[in-house]
């Protein structure tokens, strides 16, 4: 986006002159801005769940999970509009599913907008789901990743230019680290720890499977 709007500006100062400036520079540095992507260095911490995005917590607690149909704790994020919009990985570990459609009726109202969720199974064996609500805009979603690959800890998995509201549903036991109407920074704000009242070694875990 950002060459298309360079290549624009070029082609309406050679159309129109150094006069076209005026207008092609704050473009091209609003174009600049708005698909901003800082680099960001998540804690070394592997059993957090860091934010995927930037944005405002407006909800934490147990609820209902609907797509693995089981309580659940729970951290929502809603991206604003002039945000950055990159979107990374909560956590390390392999995608293993992506469902468009809850697959559990919720005991409580859900939310109208078009949806996405990915499953992400850890090495030590936890089930993390990221859902993604477009919202009205129902802007584009680019995720460089499917069902099969694994995503590192607090890496840029994807882009939502028009911003997106992001809720991560993580099974029990599970410590919540922030409260409603926190502000949140994408792969670097700790959202929910995964608590294991034994180690765990996926070495091992391998081992027992084979």
């Amino acid at each position: 986006m950002f060459a298309v709007a360079i290549a624009l500006a070029a082609l309406a100062v050679g159309l129109y002159g150094t006069l076209a400036l005026l207008v092609g520079v704050p473009a091209v540095a609003g174009v600049a801005w708005f698909y901003r992507d800082p680099h960001r260095d998540s804690p070394s911490l592997p059993l957090a769940l860091v934010a995927p995005a930037d944005g405002q917590v407006i909800a934490a607690g147990t609820t209902f999970d609907p797509w693995c149909g089981r309580d659940a704790e729970c951290v929502t994020v809603r991206m604003g509009l002039f945000d950055v919009h990159s979107l990374f990985s909560p956590i390390e570990g392999k995608i293993v599913e992506q469902w468009s459609q809850p697959r559990h009726p919720s005991p409580w109202p859900t939310q109208p907008e078009p949806r996405i969720a990915y499953l992400v199974r850890t090495d030590e064996g936890d089930e993390v789901v990221l859902e993604i609500a477009r919202g009205t805009l129902r802007g584009p979603l680019h995720v460089a990743y499917q069902p099969g690959e694994r995503i590192g800890h607090g890496r840029r998995i994807g882009f939502i230019p028009f911003g997106a509201t992001l809720t991560i549903y993580c099974g029990q036991p599970t410590r919540i680290e922030v409260e409603s109407g926190s502000r949140v920074v994408g792969a670097c704000s700790v959202l929910m720890t995964l608590i294991h009242e034994q180690p765990v070694s996926a070495v091992e875990q391998a081992e027992e499977a084979g």
